[in-house]
């Protein structure tokens, strides 16, 4: 009960101290922004069911014209769960080796509404944190000031190339594998079984997928800078968020051959592949100075069920991305 006192009067002294200001607009322009946003990724983690990857990444957003915008996207892992010296030297390994994850994403977004709201827009004055043996307290005073937001819902669609190394026993799917060289097959998942001097129980290869997809894009905008009384420096909230849902299918998603101890090479597939997905996330940046910007997505990729499904197969993706965004007015982009 004491607890929930303290946060009312908390919560009091922050609607007193809003009522006692007072503020001049500087500007209420989210028509007007900067047409591209540069983003340096030092940080990415995604957890894929087939691969969990950490790494860097970069990333450019662009406005075209009122109609359009589109982004393009490039990760690179530094950490890659999948490449790495394993025990079992002898097990099937990738033709050519294995390769860090990549993945490319181009995508544009076609608007189909494009409008202005007057609504109430929150403006940080300050934040501060304190701390109580283990609980951890973040005040943040505010005003919400009569503002604009612009909406934009639009069609998006695009394409991602990505390559993955593969643990063939993710996800229990050892059994789901086959390899075949001219009339030989083999099936994986024996722990007694060596085929050409390598064990069958597990083994690893290189997935390459392209796939297109296409979906519903909402984008927040804010652009509202304030002189608030007392303060030397303005306020302002220049948030954009981008929230988005895809389809996706993989017209190509093919596999590495492998090459087992003795140097024999096999043509590899996977009888539980899976081409069609979806995702949804977030997107967050700042639309006219450099800031900290950051990504989240959930969803299924296409690639290999294995024998668990749902949202705990190999197919599952959690991915975070944070950053600095940059922000730019290129002349030739009007």
């Amino acid at each position: 009960m004491k607890k929930i006192i303290t946060l009312l009067l908390a919560f009091s002294g922050t609607l007193a101290f809003s009522q006692r200001l007072s503020y001049e607009i500087k500007h209420d322009e989210p028509d007007k922004i900067k047409n591209t946003t540069f983003h340096i990724d030092p940080f990415y983690s995604e957890f894929w069911g087939t691969n969990t990857t950490i790494g860097f990444g970069l990333r450019a957003d662009v406005m075209l014209k009122k109609r359009f915008s589109g982004n393009i996207t490039f990760r690179k892992a530094y950490l890659d769960m999948n490449v790495r010296s394993h025990a079992d030297k002898n097990l099937p390994y990738p033709k050519n080796g294995f390769s860090k994850y990549t993945y490319i994403e181009p995508s544009v977004c076609f608007h189909l509404i494009d409008k202005l709201k007057k609504k109430s827009v929150k403006v940080v004055i300050s934040s501060s944190t304190s701390y109580s043996g283990s609980y951890k307290t973040t005040t943040t005073k505010y005003i919400m000031v009569p503002g604009t937001v612009r909406s934009i819902v639009g069609v998006r669609g695009g394409l991602y190339f990505l390559n993955s190394a593969v643990d063939m026993g993710e996800a229990e799917s050892i059994k789901t594998w086959e390899a075949k060289n001219g009339n030989e097959v083999v099936k994986f998942g024996s722990y007694s079984d060596d085929i050409h001097g390598s064990p069958i129980y597990n083994g690893y290869t290189q997935m390459r997928q392209v796939a297109v997809f296409g979906g519903l894009s909402i984008k927040s905008i804010r652009n509202l800078k304030v002189k608030i009384e007392g303060y030397r420096k303005t306020r302002g909230n220049y948030s954009f968020y981008d929230f988005y849902f895809d389809l996706m299918f993989a017209p190509v998603l093919s596999y590495q051959d492998l090459k087992f101890a003795d140097g024999t090479t096999f043509n590899i597939k996977n009888n539980s592949n899976v081409r069609t997905g979806w995702r949804t996330g977030v997107l967050f940046k700042f639309v006219n100075k450099p800031y900290m910007s950051y990504g989240f997505e959930f969803g299924q990729r296409p690639g290999f069920n294995g024998s668990k499904k749902g949202l705990l197969g190999s197919r599952t993706i959690l991915n975070l991305v944070m950053g600095i965004s940059i922000p730019s007015n290129l002349k030739f982009i009007k």
